[in-house]
C-alpha cells in the first residue's frame, strides 16, 4: 500500500503541532514535514515531493496564496488543501485562482480532513477550479 505523502504549511506553531499530531497517527499517511508559509515551505515541498499539501490561510492572507502560486507552479501533481478560520468568497476564488484544488475550514473534523486527503482529484479537474 502506497501511503500518501503529506506536507502541513501554517502559520501558527500550535496549529501545525495540533495538525502533524491528528494526522501523524494516520497508516494510510506519510507526514514528510510542517513548515510555516513562504520560502521555506516551498523548499520542503521541493525536498519532500508532497501528493497533498495542507495549507493554512491565517491572518497573512496573502502570504499563504503567494505560496500556493509558487507550490503549484514547482509541484503541478500535489493537490493543494487550503485550510481557514473563516468563510469568505472572496478568498475561496483567490485560493482557487493561486493553485488550490480545495476550499475548508480549519475546524473540520479530523476524520472528514483525511477522507478529503485520501479524496482521489476528481475526472477532469484542474488546478484552481473546485473539485467538490
Amino acid at each position: 500500500m502506497t501511503r500518501i505523502r503529506v506536507l502541513i504549511v501554517e502559520e501558527h506553531d500550535k496549529v501545525r503541532r495540533e495538525m502533524a499530531a491528528r494526522l501523524g497517527s494516520e497508516p494510510e499517511l506519510e507526514l514528510v514535514g510542517t513548515a510555516t508559509p513562504g520560502e521555506g515551505a516551498v523548499a520542503m515541498v521541493q525536498r519532500g515531493r508532497p501528493d497533498v499539501i495542507l495549507l493554512g490561510l491565517g491572518m497573512r492572507a496573502e502570504r499563504g496564496l503567494e505560496t500556493c502560486r509558487k507550490v503549484a507552479a514547482i509541484a503541478p501533481e500535489a493537490r493543494i488543501l487550503v485550510l481557514t478560520s473563516y468563510e469568505d468568497e472572496a478568498e475561496k476564488r483567490k485560493a482557487y485562482r493561486a493553485g488550490a484544488c480545495r476550499y475548508f475550514l480549519k475546524d473540520l473534523h479530523s476524520r472528514e480532513l483525511i477522507r478529503a486527503i485520501e479524496a482521489p482529484p476528481m475526472a477532469g479537474s484542474q488546478r484552481g477550479r473546485r473539485d467538490d
